[in-house]
C-alpha cells in the first residue's frame, strides 16, 4: 500500500510536465501530418 501511494505521488509530480511534452510533441506531429 505504501509504495503504491509513494508511486501516486510521484506520478502526480511527472503529470504536469510529462503531459505538457505530451501535448506539445502530438501538436507538432499533427501540424506536420496535416
Amino acid at each position: 500500500m505504501d509504495a503504491c501511494q509513494h508511486n501516486k505521488n510521484r506520478w502526480q509530480g511527472l503529470q504536469l510536465p510529462e503531459t505538457r511534452m505530451y501535448l506539445s510533441f502530438t501538436s507538432v506531429d499533427i501540424r506536420s501530418k496535416t
